[in-house]
């Protein structure tokens, strides 16, 4: 055979196969970067948390029915202490009671993890209030309530705030509201009970027996957090009771200034 046609068919090999590598290299390059993206990528969702951020999840527990006592301000004033039901149910809450304006029901929800609680008062036209009589108040009208848990413990209560948006008439107050229930303690799970070294008030709370001054006590044993710390030395020694749920007060815890003494009197020396 010819040695011109052998070195020929070399070169040609040569040229095809440089050809070949010339289109399929730069291909091989793009998939390596391509699979070396997806690895990065896989690592990357392994190793590095969820920017979504993380809430804290709050307990959730079961708030006793039963009877509850509370008080609401209108026009300036505190209203006085009433006795009143609640159900709570699925998150559901309804009652039924009677005060100075007349007869009303209750219905709303509950809600466990973040501690609040959202219902509608509605007044019964032409029903008596708790003393027996007829008010022009009572117009048969709806009235809104929307609260929280003052801190993380049941005895403090739930307070909020109220609204009137009927007819023309545009009325805000406040309200506060404790369980009275007899062991009403043991029939609630709040995630910690007030110890006699913190326990919380609310900022703007009024004291349930003088509705003047702040709330600053937690009576033991039965843990309701609703007094003054007057109030609650001199109800403790003359009634000796509970005002919300009448047990029997067998100590007084007091916050001032941030510290906590075993009882009223020594708070107040």
């Amino acid at each position: 055979m010819d040695l011109s046609w052998i070195i020929g068919g070399v070169l040609t090999v040569f040229c095809l196969l440089g050809a070949i590598f010339f289109v399929a290299c730069p291909l091989c390059r793009q998939r390596s970067r391509a699979r070396d993206a997806l690895l990065s990528h896989q690592q990357m969702a392994v190793r590095t948390p969820s920017s979504t951020p993380t809430l804290p999840v709050q307990p959730i527990w079961s708030v006793p029915s039963g009877s509850w006592r509370g008080y609401y301000t209108y026009g300036g004033r505190n209203h006085d202490v009433c006795e009143f039901e609640l159900r709570f149910d699925n998150g559901i809450v309804k009652g039924r009671g009677v005060d100075d304006v007349g007869a009303y029901t209750i219905r709303g929800k509950f809600d466990g993890r973040r501690h609040s609680i959202d219902f509608t008062k509605q007044y019964q036209r032409g029903t008596r209030n708790q003393s027996g009589r007829l008010t022009e108040d009572n117009e048969g009208h709806a009235v809104v309530y929307a609260g929280r848990l003052v801190g993380e413990h049941l005895g403090a209560g739930f307070r909020g705030s109220w609204k009137i948006r009927n007819q023309g008439t545009n009325s805000d107050g406040r309200f506060h509201l404790w369980p009275a229930m007899d062991s009403w303690a043991s029939a609630s799970a709040p995630p910690e009970e007030p110890t006699p070294q913190v326990f919380q008030v609310a900022e703007d709370g009024e004291c349930v027996v003088c509705l003047d001054r702040h709330i600053s006590t937690c009576l033991r044993p039965c843990g309701h957090i609703a007094m003054c710390s007057q109030c609650a030395d001199r109800l403790k020694r003359s009634t000796g009771s509970c005002p919300i749920c009448r047990s029997q007060i067998q100590s007084v815890l007091v916050m001032r200034d941030g510290e906590v003494f075993p009882d009223a009197a020594q708070a107040l020396r």
